[in-house]
């Protein structure tokens, strides 16, 4: 349970972040 709760926080840090940095890229 608390792996897959981390690894879902991480996927979703990772993936907004990834969205605001080829946002302005774009």
């Amino acid at each position: 349970m608390r792996g897959t709760i981390e690894t879902e926080t991480m996927a979703a840090a990772a993936g907004g972040v990834t969205t605001v940095f080829e946002m302005p890229i774009s």
